[in-house]
Parts: C-alpha cells; structure tokens; sequence
C-alpha cells in the first residue's frame, strides 16, 4: 500500500487516496494490472474476451460518457483528508502541476480575450483550444524560432496576403498563381513544395511511432494533416473507432487552417489519455519513462511545426531563387511600364526630360531589373512634377477660360458690335446696290 504522505505529493491524489479508504472495506481484494485498451488492438468479439479486460473496457465507456455529460461544480469540494493546505481555483480543486495552473489562472483570463477578439471566434470555441500544450513547446523553443511560430499562428507572416496590404504584389514565388495565404503554402501546386510537405508527413508520422502515439491516433492524426492540405494519405487508414470520429468532429469546428496552425482540440489529449498505458518495466525491475498525454499531445503540435518550417524554409529558397515568379512577373511590369513612358513622353515628361527613356524597346527590355527599378522611379517623380506645373498651369488660366465663357452666354450674338478696324487697314468693301 503506498503511504497517506506520498500519495498527496503524487497527480490526482484526491482519486488515488478515495481509492485507498474503499480498498480498506476490502480486507480480501487483490489488485491485478490489466493492458488497456485492447479492444484498439484487435478484431475480438467483447463477449470472448477475459473478464479483467472486458470489466476494463466498460470502465473506459462509462468514464468518457461522465467526462463529456459533466458540469462545473456548483460549489468547492470539501479538503482531502490529511492533507495540509488544498489549491482552489475558482470552485475546481488543484491536486496536480500546481505552479502551472496558477500561472494559466493569471494570465489566461486576459490573454484568451484578446485571442477571442482575434481570432473573431466565441468564447466557448477559445477555451476548447490545447493552450497547455502550445506553451508548453513554446517553452521549448529558440527565442527566433518562438517569435516566428507566433507570427504563423496568428497570421503577421510576411507572405503574399500581407504585401497586398503594403501596395506590393502578393501572388505566390513558388507557383505564381493565387495571393499567396500561409494556408497556400501547404496547397501550392509548385513540384517542389509538393515534393517538401510530402516528405514532412512521412517524417512526421516516422516522428509520433518514434515518441510511442498509438497508432489509432497517430493514424488519425495524418489522416487529418493530409485532408487539410488536400493530399491522398499513403496509408489510407481511415478510422472507424466512434471516440475518434468525435474528435475528428471536434477539431472540424476549429478549422483546417487553424488545424495546421497548431490550435489543437483538447480532445486530442483526452483521446491520448484514455489510450495511454504503462510501460512494462525493464528485466532488471527498473521504470521505463514515459510520455504523458499531454506530453504526447506536445509531440502532435510539434510535427505539425515542423511542416509549416520545412514549407517556410522551401518557400524562401524559392523567393530569393531564379525561380521566384513573382519577381518575374513585377520584372515584366516595370517593363510595360517603361514602355509606356517611352510612347507617351510628351503627356508624362518635360521635354528636357525625354532624354531618360528615349532608347530603342529591344534595348530597354535588355536592361537588369535594378536598372529598371531605379530609372522607373526617377521617371515616376518627374511625371508628378510635370503633373503639378500642368496643374498650375490650368489652375492660372481657369479664370480667363471662365469669364469669356459667362460672357459668351449672356450677351446675344446678334447684339455684338462687330470689331472696330485697325488704323491703317484698308476698308471693307461696300455692299453693292440692290437692283
């Protein structure tokens, strides 16, 4: 039996100490460890299966049936026997990671406001987000390489929807085809973005078996990474399990894009927690370590951090590469633009000016891009102010324009002396007589 003291040090030792005092009725009770979840592992009929287990099965049913039908307590629970102080946050007692919910405690309430007004969702669909585990690995991170995953979770990456904003042309490096979204980087028909994400999600699922994912859940998982990316899954192993399928639905109402963006359902670490077995110790009686559900949901955020950085890291190559079609196609615009300088100088340049663009088109399309950008913006501030004089100009001459256009319609035509002669000129000649 292990003791009152370092029960009350241990995770959930409010379940653990209720079990201790029922087992104290029992003076003829064993324990005996049983597998669990084998109902995951094969195609066995309930009934065939030994007692321990089918009694272990019933157990996880009517534990997730509780979890998902539960409510908030109304009111605090009472302090647990023995011990010397008890956490209380709001009416929820704290029996476990105490220094980590008091920190959530403090600065969740403000923080999940602001991604609320963000993220332009409710209230209800915030609080359902994984925030443990996102800081949890954020934790974890460089400080470069946490400040750029925040940037890619809330949207301030510097990609194509965001240049659009600066007045500068925002269609995809790689592809050249759509404004280029963080979510385009996943779906970018580009051959080798294609063939990056499609080595990430190999990687990745190499990754989760590696760190011990059930394989329902890491084949799940995938499954999801490929549908949100529109790519076929390899393995093609779609779940039927009913508890995945909710998660699967869950997660659904957050989005994809926000799926891949890391924004995980808490059902994730729920899933995982109800699947989670021990370790066998080792031959020499020694505790293998394990990875919790929460850490195995951090493994989760991870590999799909990892894709969004192999996108990014490919993506880059591209744009500050030979084969970045938007500088291509902003080369062929300063190009036409240039060209039209040259055909209508007279409407956009001084004449002193004509010199700057008065050379052959084949020469002018020969030039290199910075040549093109330099002269293009020396040209583009001439043309405004050569717009300005002209603007002077008719702004001089309006009010001439303006009384000889008053005058023309209030005095008559008929009524207007004709022109007096200029001295010296000769007369007009005389009408000749009526017969």
């Amino acid at each position: 039996m292990i003791s009152l003291q370092h029960t009350l040090e241990r995770a959930e030792s409010d379940i653990i100490q209720a079990t201790q005092k029922i087992m104290k009725d029992f003076t003829n009770l064993t324990i005996e460890w049983v597998k669990g979840h084998q109902d995951d592992e094969d195609d066995t009929e309930f009934s065939e299966r030994p007692l321990p287990v089918r009694l272990n099965i019933q157990c996880d049913l009517a534990a997730k049936e509780c979890l998902r039908n539960s409510i908030k307590p109304s009111k605090r629970a009472p302090p647990m026997e023995g011990a010397k102080a008890t956490l209380y946050l709001g009416k929820n007692m704290v029996t476990t990671e105490m220094a980590e919910q008091i920190h959530y405690a403090a600065e969740a309430p403000k923080m999940l406001v602001h991604v609320q007004n963000y993220l332009r969702r409710t209230k209800e669909t915030v609080e359902q987000i994984n925030w443990r585990s996102i800081d949890r690995l954020k934790k974890r991170l460089k400080l470069h390489e946490s400040i750029r995953m925040t940037k890619m979770m809330y949207g301030w990456l510097n990609v194509g929807s965001q240049k659009v904003k600066m007045g500068q042309i925002g269609i995809c490096p790689c592809c050249g085809e759509a404004i280029e979204t963080q979510h385009h980087l996943y779906t970018c028909p580009n051959e080798t973005m294609c063939h990056t994400i499609t080595e990430s999600i190999k990687t990745a699922k190499s990754k989760l078996v590696r760190q011990g994912i059930p394989s329902s859940i890491y084949n799940e998982f995938i499954e999801q990474v490929c549908l949100a990316v529109n790519l076929e899954n390899p393995d093609d192993k779609y779940s039927q399990d009913l508890d995945l399928q909710y998660v699967r639905d869950q997660q659904s109402r957050l989005g994809e894009e926000a799926f891949m963006k890391g924004f995980l359902h808490k059902e994730w670490t729920r899933a995982l927690n109800d699947r989670w077995t021990p370790a066998p110790p080792t031959e020499d009686g020694k505790k293998v370590h394990q990875k919790d559900a929460l850490e195995q949901t951090v493994c989760l955020q991870k590999v799909l951090w990892d894709i969004f950085e192999a996108q990014w890291a490919c993506r880059n190559d591209i744009l500050h590469g030979k084969e970045n079609k938007s500088i291509t196609l902003d080369t062929e615009k300063k190009t036409n633009r240039l060209l039209e300088f040259k055909e209508k100088k007279n409407d956009y340049l001084r004449r002193c000016d004509h010199w700057m663009i008065d050379y052959p088109q084949d020469i002018i399309v020969k030039w290199s891009r910075n040549h093109k950008i330099r002269l293009l913006r020396n040209l583009e501030r001439l043309k405004r102010i050569y717009d300005k004089e002209k603007a002077k100009e008719i702004a001089a001459l309006r009010p001439i324009t303006e009384f000889f256009q008053v005058v023309a319609r209030t005095t008559p035509r008929a009524q207007m002396a004709p022109a007096a002669p200029l001295a010296g000129a000769p007369a007009a000649p005389a009408a000749p007589p009526e017969s």
